[in-house]
């Protein structure tokens, strides 16, 4: 999920859709990465 964000430079919002998961929980995985 993290190389896509970064490949492809989406939004977290963006990328919180396109795996269906919580913006939260997405930037805690980027907190932690």
């Amino acid at each position: 999920m993290i190389d896509v964000w970064k490949k492809e430079k989406i939004s977290i919002r963006g990328l919180a859709q396109r795996f269906d998961v919580a913006k939260s929980f997405i930037q805690k995985l980027l907190k932690q990465h």
